[in-house]
């Protein structure tokens, strides 16, 4: 029986593009009207501790509890309504110096990896996603550049639906 030789296997295959994406943070960064789309997005990052078993004459070491690193993405400030803002005072209100402890701030973040068509080839769902740290950036009377708000998602888990 002959083997097919070369690139058979290319008509097949879709390659995932870095600029194919859709990071969704319900009220922030959404397809919504008051929602701000992003320039640049980070996704999961995974890391896990170990535990380490000393035997005799070895020592075993063995995965536990994992630990995600925060996602940096960088929105478009592109309108008077801040949903960045509205996100942190969920959080911190300066006004009155309250801080809320309960979890109305966290949120349910999607990263959707697009086909050349808008399709979803896959699907990163953050669980627990909350602010924690935002630049505002600066301004420069001497540059024409976009404005733009860099925020830090921390979040409790992530997994691919």
């Amino acid at each position: 029986m002959a083997q097919l030789l070369g690139i058979s296997w290319a008509w097949q295959t879709v390659f995932k593009r870095k600029f194919r994406y859709l990071f969704t943070i319900p009220d922030v960064c959404d397809d919504g009207i008051f929602s701000w789309p992003s320039l640049t997005a980070g996704r999961p990052s995974i890391k896990f501790d170990s535990i380490t078993v000393p035997h005799l004459q070895e020592t075993i070491s063995f995965p536990s509890r994992p630990n995600f690193d925060p996602i940096n993405i960088t929105l478009y400030d592109i309108s008077s309504n801040n949903p960045v803002w509205n996100w942190i005072l969920q959080i911190y209100n300066p006004n009155f110096g309250l801080y809320t402890k309960s979890s109305p701030h966290k949120k349910l973040c999607r990263i959707f990896t697009l086909d050349g068509c808008g399709n979803p080839l896959d699907v990163w769902i953050l669980e627990g996603a909350y602010c924690e740290s935002a630049n505002f950036g600066s301004l420069d009377m001497s540059n024409g550049d976009v404005v733009t708000v860099d925020i830090s998602i921390k979040y409790d888990r992530a997994y691919k639906n």
